[in-house]
């Protein structure tokens, strides 16, 4: 998981681990070669009553656990353990599990940010043996452009629900040929990772600057429009956040964007002839009509255009 996705209370639990005695015995002569970790007749003498397990391999034995869960995937840029603390001793043959919590997050910039993990570790008995302080340094998903009220963003696989909330209204898209399922949603969130990849833009998903919130994508994309591949702007707004301006204000960073950033020239806008609040929103950030041309998805496809003299007139 990305920086900007992660929220404080956040938790994971790692799978049990088991100090196994042997290992523990060789672990604790190599590296902590002390009586209470390997002389059993002389651990029987004090107060623990038997031998116990070495703190550290306590603790890596859970860590590696954490580490399996892959908690931020590639987002992880680095880490370090910042306290340790014991409660119990560990003996042979205990299970640990443990429950990491996010109980802390610092933005450090735009590109990543600083998490605080904290791990409290239990054994079989339930009974609270270490507390395990980790800082995580983690990348937040790439921001593409910014306007007064949204941020634009690289998505990701973990934007399906979100995006689903919108692609899979069939009020928002009641002019497009097909409905969307979830396969279809994640479909066309692949599309779009290969896009960044193979094109350098693709439809970006759209974001509350205040919450962080995604609200729908907006982006450029190659379209074929009567059989010429054309940069086209592209929207899609989820209905509760639409008649806010927000496809108009994305549209147009967009557009200024692709101007700046390619050598388009000009930028396009298509949708069925029947879906006038796509072409007002088109026209809206400079678009007029450049023509209409019958379909088979469509049946009839309006083209709105925008050149670059256009924009300088």
């Amino acid at each position: 998981m990305y920086f900007d996705e992660l929220k404080l209370g956040m938790t994971v639990d790692t799978a049990p681990a088991v100090i196994e005695k042997e290992k523990m015995l060789a672990f604790a002569r190599e590296y902590d070669n002390i009586p209470l970790h390997v002389d059993e007749e002389y651990a029987k003498t004090t107060h623990f009553g038997r031998i116990i397990a070495p703190g550290v391999m306590s603790f890596m034995a859970v860590w590696a656990k954490y580490l399996d869960v892959a908690f931020f995937e590639d987002a992880l840029l680095a880490g370090k353990s910042s306290k340790i603390e014991w409660m119990k001793p560990v003996f042979a043959e205990d299970v640990l599990t443990g429950k990491a919590t996010i109980t802390n997050l610092v933005q450090r910039s735009e590109k990543n940010g600083l998490v605080e993990l904290t791990i409290e570790v239990y054994n079989q008995d339930g009974e609270h043996v270490m507390t395990n302080v980790t800082e995580a340094v983690v990348k937040c998903r790439k921001r593409i452009l910014e306007t007064e009220r949204l941020f634009l963003r690289e998505m990701t696989m973990s934007d399906l629900d979100a995006l689903y909330a919108v692609l899979g209204d069939p009020d928002i898209m009641q002019h497009y040929p097909y409905s969307f399922d979830e396969e279809r949603v994640r479909a066309w969130i692949e599309r779009n990772m290969n896009r960044y990849h193979d094109n350098g833009f693709g439809l970006w998903a759209v974001c509350l600057k205040e919450s962080g919130e995604m609200i729908g994508d907006c982006g450029l994309t190659l379209q074929n429009i009567e059989g010429e591949m054309l940069p086209e702007i592209g929207y899609h707004i989820r209905k509760d956040q639409q008649r806010k301006g927000y496809a108009k204000e994305a549209a147009a960073a967009v557009r200024d964007w692709a101007f700046a950033n390619t050598e388009y020239p000009a930028l396009y806008s298509y949708c069925k002839y029947t879906n006038e609040g796509s072409f007002k929103t088109a026209e809206s950030i400079g678009m007029h009509f450049e023509k209409e041309y019958p379909d088979e998805a469509n049946k009839i496809t309006h083209v709105s255009v925008i050149r670059r003299e256009d924009m300088e007139k």
